[in-house]
Formats: C-alpha cells, sequence, structure tokens
C-alpha cells in the first residue's frame, strides 16, 4: 500500500496527532498455512486486542509534471477511512476488519485512507457486507 499526500510544496508535510480514537478498516486475507488473517502487504499479522506500533513514517518524495512534491509514505500502518472506501479496494479474497487508531497517535490522512504510528484490530471477525445497504454493517 502507497500512501499519497499531493498539494504540498518543497517542506515535508507535518503529521496530525489524534484527538480521539479514531476507528478505522483494513483488508486482510486469510492464510491457510497460518490459519490466521494477515495484511496483503508484507504479509503481517495483527491480533485482535494487540497495540501494534512503529517509531516513523518512511517518506519518499518525487516531482510531479508541474514540478511540485508529491509526498509518498510506504513506511506506516495503512487503514482505509471507512467500510465503503476499503471495499472498493479490495480484492476478491480479502475481508474487511475494524482497527482503532489510539488517541495521542501521529497520523496523515488523504481522501481514501489514513496511515499511522499505531493501531489495533478491534473485530476479532470480518466486518459483514451487505451490498444493497452499507448503513447496515454488522460486527460477525
Amino acid at each position: 500500500m502507497c500512501f499519497i499526500i499531493k498539494g504540498f510544496n518543497q517542506t515535508k508535510p507535518k503529521p496530525k496527532i489524534a484527538k480521539e480514537d479514531i476507528i478505522v478498516y483494513k483488508t486482510l486475507y486469510y492464510s491457510q498455512m497460518e490459519r490466521k488473517y494477515k495484511s496483503p502487504f508484507y504479509d503481517f499479522y495483527y491480533c485482535v486486542g494487540k497495540l501494534v506500533k512503529i517509531e516513523k513514517f518512511g517518506f519518499c518524495s518525487i516531482l510531479n509534471s508541474y514540478s511540485n512534491k508529491v509526498w509518498i509514505i510506504d513506511d506506516g500502518l495503512h487503514a482505509y477511512l471507512s467500510i465503503e472506501k476499503a471495499q472498493n479496494f479490495m480484492c476478491s479474497d480479502e475481508k474487511i476488519f475494524a482497527f482503532k487508531i489510539p488517541k495521542g497517535t501521529k497520523y496523515y490522512e488523504n481522501d481514501c485512507e489514513i496511515v499511522s504510528l499505531a493501531m489495533k484490530r478491534i473485530s476479532k471477525k470480518a466486518v459483514k457486507l451487505n451490498f444493497e445497504s452499507i448503513d447496515q454493517i454488522v460486527y460477525e
């Protein structure tokens, strides 16, 4: 997963700090061999209720065609801001799980994704998707 921040000049953008817990959604796939759900990127396993932390974001930047820098964060804990966004980007063998970014955590967000330094899986089972009405979400 690659997180992009557009519209900044030569200065690296500053992270926000969560004023309260933020509920986000992450797609995971089930590893038959290991019998657990893992992240599709880096094959990372998230235990329910265990806080995962990293020390810093991994940034790189590129110049776009208008000579503006576009910042990319590839090292960080990535998730989607809504179930609908996660559903739009998930593969057929993935399921969506609820996560929490704790209050006080540094993070960046764009219109679709969020990347933070700490995250905890809060749903044991996948979010049950009702394709007729996304408003009726049920945690199994």
